[in-house]
């Protein structure tokens, strides 16, 4: 221990002869730690993600899946019949995601919610906070009752305590609010805002129609592999009874924390390997500082080893002077970490918000610097504590003589230099690889000229148009309607717009007809549109001819298609030539090519997809999104093309 305290005061002395090079030893080491305690800290919060969920590691994903997806959703009828049917899980719950305009509280707002089968929150094992749960009779009709989340609750509520039995406008529907979930409460593909009673009733029409997903908790003592071959089994059975809507479908069960870690995993390898190759930058310049120091000290070495020395007491000695510097880097480190933690919170707002905790210097953080603070010693100091202690006594001793060992020193700094120019190197292309990705996501897709384009989605309440007619009636009216405002160029509708992160997961299977009698298997992104949604995002016709106003419900029944897809036909044209989306319902019929436009569906990469068009007249969905091209800056005119399609054209 007296040896130690020696130690340690002579290096105090050691560095406080040399204030310069100490100080940029510290800034440099306080630097890559406080860049890791920061980065650290945020990771750390956002692996607290919060799911309240009892037995969470029992609760599983069912996905639809073929030869062309591994993740689609599944239909009612499969999942009522999977549910009845299996012999592995304690219960299976329906779930999709939906869109609802809350019209009665405030200035409107879109609400992002859910439609949820009425055991979906006992089966995750979470109650209400205020109120009660949904009934099963509630998953047998059209229930018009909602279960709030805590944030709207409060946000848009005031957390009014006496919220339960209030009526709420929602799709220009009323809903009684009969609940509101605990605050954090989410899974973790998203934060609803609210959430509705799906409607369960069987349609054998719909056993096609993939719209809802499918979470599972599976029994005690069950394990994934058997639930899997269980699923299957099921899968199997399904598309014989069903070779339709089934035939080539299987189900997979992933677990969720298993998505919950391959979701994080990466991402937050991709986060945290920039800032490690910092500290190892920082640790090689000390390193580096500190081989020069070995070589003015070699004389000091020497008169030491002469005086009985061992070459254990020089290394201890020296890597002793490096572990002072260690806290003295820490606790700057920490303060920058501190000040980057604050940079963190207001530049990621919502990926924190979505976190059960927000970065902070709490007890894992400080752990972490802790770790760092023991090990960067090491990394900076041990090559040239060795290098310093291995000394040519003889020669180190000659009178007037420096850099005996000025070539060795040379040698081990340039590895460290190499070292210094190779991380460096890897970290510029992390970085190029970082802005690319960012790039690509945020870039524009370059066949859509985006200039003056105003979206706006509208979802038309089932109650007030039941009907199919009724609703392609209403689009064909509001487009009308939007193309008389001053400034409008010209308007169109599409019920997804193709600029969507997962495109390539809404492939669909789509059968061609290769020639008379003869068909092949293809996937394609299957869109419903108008026929100016082309002119408005200024997509290209191709040849052939483009969609009219007369593909109504009555005519034959068209489609077109993208220069993608159209290359499936081997190079024959495909004008003339039928197909038919695989998907249900209305559109799962045999329909005519009649023309080929430009590529605009892209995934990330900006790589074209495979693309069906359908008329929108032929194929209503309630729900659309206008896109309208502007003269000018589309700002000054939202507003009143908003009013005027919210009035119903």
């Amino acid at each position: 221990m007296r040896t130690l305290l020696q130690d340690l005061r002579y290096g105090l002395r050691t560095l406080g002869r040399n204030p310069g090079i100490t100080a940029v030893m510290v800034l440099t080491l306080g630097l890559g730690i406080g860049a890791n305690t920061a980065i650290f800290s945020f990771l750390s919060a956002l692996i607290e993600v919060h799911l309240p969920i009892a037995q969470q590691r029992q609760i599983v994903n069912l996905w639809a899946s073929n030869s062309f997806s591994s993740r689609n959703s599944l239909s009612i009828p499969d999942f009522l019949d999977y549910r009845q049917q299996n012999r592995v899980f304690q219960d299976l719950a329906a779930y999709a995601g939906e869109s609802f305009p809350l019209t009665n509280a405030g200035e409107p707002k879109r609400l992002g919610g859910e439609r949820v089968s009425f055991n979906y929150f006992r089966l995750l094992g979470v109650q209400p906070a205020i109120g009660r749960d949904f009934l099963l009779e509630e998953s047998q009709g059209e229930a018009r009752v909602v279960i709030l989340s805590h944030g709207l609750w409060q946000g848009n509520f005031g957390a009014d305590p006496r919220i339960l039995g209030r009526n709420i406008t929602l799709n220009h529907e009323s809903y009684t609010v009969i609940g509101v979930m605990p605050a954090g409460f989410r899974l973790f593909t998203g934060a609803p805002d609210l959430w509705v009673p799906l409607d369960l009733r069987s349609n054998p029409m719909s056993r096609g129609v993939r719209q809802v997903m499918v979470i599972g908790r599976l029994k005690a003592g069950v394990s994934k592999d058997q639930a899997q071959a269980e699923m299957s089994s099921l899968a199997g059975r399904l598309a014989q009874a069903f070779p339709g809507p089934d035939k080539g479908w299987d189900v997979q069960v992933v677990l969720l924390q298993d998505e919950i870690n391959k979701k994080l995993g990466l991402g937050l390898a991709f986060i945290m390997f920039p800032v490690v190759l910092v500290l190892l930058i920082a640790c090689a310049n000390v390193a580096n500082l500190l081989l020069a120091r070995a070589s003015v000290r070699e004389s000091e070495m020497a008169v030491r080893v002469a005086m009985g020395a061992v070459r254990f007491r020089l290394i201890r000695q020296l890597l002793t002077e490096n572990l002072i510097l260690a806290p003295v880097a820490g606790v700057f480190g920490l303060l920058l970490g501190v000040w980057g933690m604050g940079i963190l919170r207001s530049v990621f707002p919502a990926a924190i918000s979505a976190s059960s905790t927000a970065p902070a210097l709490d007890a894992r953080v400080l752990g972490f610097a802790l770790l760092l603070c023991v090990l960067t010693p090491l990394l900076f100091g041990l090559a040239p504590a060795i290098y310093g202690s291995k000394l040519d006594l003889n020669e180190a001793l000659k009178e007037g003589r420096r850099g005996s060992r000025a070539g060795g020193s040379h040698r081990v700094r340039e590895y460290l230099v190499i070292s210094e120019v190779a991380l460096a190197v890897a970290l510029l292309g992390l970085g190029g690889l970082l802005l690319r990705l960012v790039f690509m996501v945020g870039s524009p897709n370059p066949s859509i000229d985006v200039n003056n384009l105003l979206t706006l989605t509208l979802s038309l309440p089932e109650s007030a148009y039941p009907r199919d007619q009724e609703v392609a009636a209403f689009y064909r009216r509001a487009l009308e309607s939007a193309r008389g405002v001053p400034g409008v160029e010209s308007a169109g509708i599409v019920d997804d717009l193709p600029v969507l992160w997962e495109l390539r997961s809404a492939l669909k299977p789509v059968t061609l007809e290769t020639r008379p009698g003869a068909a092949a298997n293809a996937a394609a992104v299957v869109l419903r549109v108008s026929a100016d949604y082309f002119r408005a995002l200024g997509i290209p016709q191709r040849r052939g001819q483009g969609l009219s106003g007369q593909d109504t419900a009555g005519a034959l029944r068209v489609a077109l298609i993208n220069e993608t897809l159209a290359r499936a036909w081997g190079g024959e044209d495909p004008i003339g030539r039928r197909l038919r989306p695989a998907g249900g319902g209305s559109d799962e019929r045999w329909v005519t090519v009649v023309g080929v436009v430009g590529d605009a569906i892209r995934d990330a990469r900006q790589t074209p997809l495979p693309g069906v068009y359908l008329p929108y007249a032929q194929n209503p969905e309630r729900a659309m999104t206008f896109v309208v091209r502007t003269l000018t800056p589309p700002q000054g005119l939202s507003g009143s093309v908003e009013a005027l399609l919210a009035g119903g054209g």
